[in-house]
């Protein structure tokens, strides 16, 4: 986004916070959203509209509270450990789910042999699936956490994206070669199963598993185990689908099992699909939502009084963080010292927001936008 000299510069000279106004601004706003809010007289859409406007406005607080601390010389440290124990926690969920792909295939395919149920050869075709996966993203892990930095100097964690879009191609080939046999299995009605105690035992004891290393995975929160999350998702729904499918098969209405196995890829594909979708925009450089537009103009705007204006401003994904590229206009008598410090400043605040990885800073007298 470039800010018109002419037109659209946003002077902020008479716009700045005092620092008394941290937190009464907050307070105040909230008081009369609280308001508008609860009148049950507002339109849905104005309510929607003040809701997020509220949202931002928290956003705002968070932000100013949380970088208050931070100057030219004193960065935030505590960051740098909380990545360094998020990355341990994927590598160890990593090999925990690896460890309980390996057991899930055995099971799974003692349990298609035993029962011949197309719903529960489709779990087996997402536990080979699984382990493939489990196995690209373990080694993405590996690479990531032992990047030689001389030879990549800012890191490999375009991987994390480079590998959700392996995984859907994996997934989706795979189940729609699926899809295919349960239809010719429909078509010729060679449909033969038998849902035994063991068979239901064994895809209960997978949704268990299955379900523990979830909650794991959510509490972690990073794209690592966002991955393993929508794959631990997908297991959960499918093992559920494909033992219905097969009990009905066997003991109801026979077509219900390549029925079942048709649902659960679809599913599967679909799902697979939208993730990859949604990868795209983090590799090709797409730009973030207007909420964190407006975070990184409010923190810049009062950073520094001697900060006339934002000339030129432009944030964009370098995968899942983003890159913010800002110029920033001040007093050309100002000494270089000042300068430094304001811009350097500047970087490490925006740097500690929770979507950012890289930031330059650009110091200018005038308005000349991004030239």
């Amino acid at each position: 986004m470039t800010i018109d000299a002419n037109r659209d510069n946003y002077d902020v000279r008479h716009r700045k916070l005092k620092n008394n106004e941290v937190k009464a601004i907050p307070k105040h706003v909230h008081k009369q959203f609280d308001q508008i809010l609860k009148d049950p007289n507002v339109k849905p859409h104005l309510v929607e509209y003040y809701s997020y406007q509220k949202d931002l406005m928290d956003s705002f607080h968070e932000d100013l509270e949380q970088v208050k601390d931070i100057t030219h010389k004193r960065k935030r440290k505590e960051i740098d450990a909380e990545d360094l124990r998020r990355k341990k926690m994927d590598e160890t969920l990593a090999t925990i789910s690896l460890a309980i792909n390996i057991s899930r295939l055995i099971l799974n395919l003692v349990a298609s042999i035993i029962s011949g149920s197309y719903s529960i050869i489709s779990t087996l075709i997402d536990s080979c699936m699984d382990l493939t996966t489990g196995s690209i993203i373990y080694l993405s892990v590996q690479a990531i956490n032992n990047t030689n930095n001389f030879a990549y100097p800012r890191g490999r964690q375009m991987l994390e994206i480079l590998t959700v879009i392996v995984c859907a191609v994996f997934m989706g080939v795979s189940n729609i070669l699926m899809i295919f046999s349960s239809f010719n299995a429909i078509v010729t009605s060679s449909v033969d199963i038998s849902i035994s105690t063991p068979v239901i035992l064994i895809v209960l004891a997978g949704i268990i598993s299955k379900f523990l290393l979830l909650l794991a995975c959510l509490k972690n929160g990073t794209s690592s185990s966002r991955i393993l999350v929508q794959d631990l998702r997908n297991d959960i729904a499918t093992n559920f689908v494909a033992l219905a499918g097969g009990y009905i098969g066997y003991h109801y209405y026979l077509f219900a099992d390549p029925i079942g196995a048709i649902l659960i890829c679809s599913y599967i594909v679909f799902s697979w699909c939208s993730t990859a979708c949604e990868q795209i925009p983090l590799i090709v450089g797409g730009q973030l939502n207007q909420q964190q537009y407006s975070r990184i103009m409010h923190l810049s705007i009062n950073h520094d009084p001697r900060i006339i204006c934002l000339d030129h401003l432009m944030v964009y994904h370098i995968g899942e963080k983003a890159q913010v590229e800002l110029h920033i206009v001040m007093k050309e008598s100002l000494i270089l010292k000042d300068t430094h410090d304001i811009v350097e400043g500047l970087e490490n605040k925006l740097k500690d927001l929770d979507f950012v990885e890289r930031v330059f800073v650009h110091c200018d007298y005038r308005l000349d936008g991004d030239e």
